[in-house]
């Protein structure tokens, strides 16, 4: 939600303040919910018996087991690592989509101004948080879980596809509308 705010007033901020004022207030947005993590929000689980320290390895191991052979019934084990694959690929190709589609929606053919790459931007931020919560819980009702993140990762991959033949800019709204 932060990011969403940012990015709607961040052609304002660009304008009056520069470049840094959206991504200085996305910081404080993202660094006031690590706080409330870490702070204030409660432990959901209560029936923990040891003492958990703060830079211990617990939570590590406790990853590491969940990947062992006799830990996971064998054709779980094919699907545990192809989603952990495909959300390590996602992660680091959605680390440099950011990027390439603000250069992709300045440049020609679309040359947006920067109050229209803020909303934009935040039109995307929102789409896919309250998309991602709303699709999750609607495909939830009618697929099992792997089902789910097949139908995701391809519905991204098409907004890709759908993004980079896009050249008006109702194109590039529609196309995160219907596919996200």
């Amino acid at each position: 939600m932060g990011g969403m705010v940012a990015q709607l007033t961040s052609g304002l901020w660009i304008k009056t303040y520069g470049f840094a004022a959206p991504y200085l207030f996305m910081f404080a947005c993202q660094f006031a919910s690590l706080f409330y993590v870490i702070f204030l929000l409660p432990e959901s689980r209560n029936d923990r018996k040891e003492n958990f320290r703060f830079w211990s390895c617990y939570s590590f191991r406790k990853v590491f087991c969940i990947f062992k052979k006799n830990q996971v019934r064998p054709s779980s084990q094919r699907n545990l690592l192809m989603l952990s694959t495909s959300s390590g690929v996602m992660t680091m190709t959605t680390m440099g989509l950011s990027g390439v589609t603000m250069l992709y929606i300045l440049r020609s053919p679309l040359c947006l101004s920067a109050t229209m790459v803020g909303y934009f931007m935040a039109y995307r931020f929102a789409l896919q948080g309250i998309g991602a919560v709303v699709t999750v819980a609607l495909f939830g009702k009618f697929l099992n879980q792997i089902n789910t993140v097949r139908l995701g990762l391809l519905s991204h991959i098409a907004s890709l596809v759908f993004l980079g033949f896009s050249n008006r800019l109702w194109m590039i709204f529609l196309g995160k509308e219907i596919l996200q």
